[in-house]
């Protein structure tokens, strides 16, 4: 869904830069490749929130006095079509991926997002935060409708200090 224009005023969609079309890249959590599934058009929607872990302090009379807050980051929402070029390769494109895997997304428009200069890509050269991956905890879906149309929702989390994968203790 490309930018376009309507009376004069430009509508955003997802777009890519440099004619790159957007993709994931997800990767187990030992680092191996998992999938390449996700790249534009598949990309259906993304929904990004910005979000900071915070905590009143209380007064006196019960009413909060000041808040601390901490944990810079980003929550996001990738909505994807399962796609291939046979039917085993659409199936293992709708699989959702081990918890704890990381994901570097690539081509989207750059848009600083909270405490990263591009909020949407994973850059693979220089340093935090814009190295950082987003991260794979669980909560994904598969949702297939009545007319055999599939979408797949992908959470991921994405902290400015952690780059690359995260260990996940049973």
């Amino acid at each position: 869904m490309p930018n376009t224009s309507q009376g004069g005023a430009v509508i955003f969609g997802i777009s890519s830069t440099s004619g790159t079309n957007p993709t994931l890249q997800i990767y187990k959590p030992d680092g191996s490749d998992f999938l390449t599934a996700y790249v534009s058009p598949n990309i259906s929607g993304v929904s990004v929130q910005h979000a900071v872990r915070s905590e009143p302090i209380i007064g006196d009379a019960g009413d909060p006095v000041a808040i601390i807050g901490n944990g810079d980051y980003l929550e996001a929402t990738f909505e994807c079509i399962p796609f291939g070029t046979t039917t085993a390769n659409a199936r293992k494109s709708a699989m959702l991926p081990p918890t704890g895997s990381s994901v570097v997304t690539t081509g989207f428009d750059i848009i600083p997002q909270g405490p990263f200069a591009d909020g949407f890509n994973v850059n693979a050269g220089g340093a935090a935060p814009e190295t950082s991956r987003w991260l794979y905890f669980g909560g994904g879906s598969i949702k297939i409708s009545s007319d055999g149309k599939a979408t797949v929702s992908l959470p991921l989390k994405r902290y400015p200090k952690i780059v690359g994968g995260v260990a996940i203790v049973d």
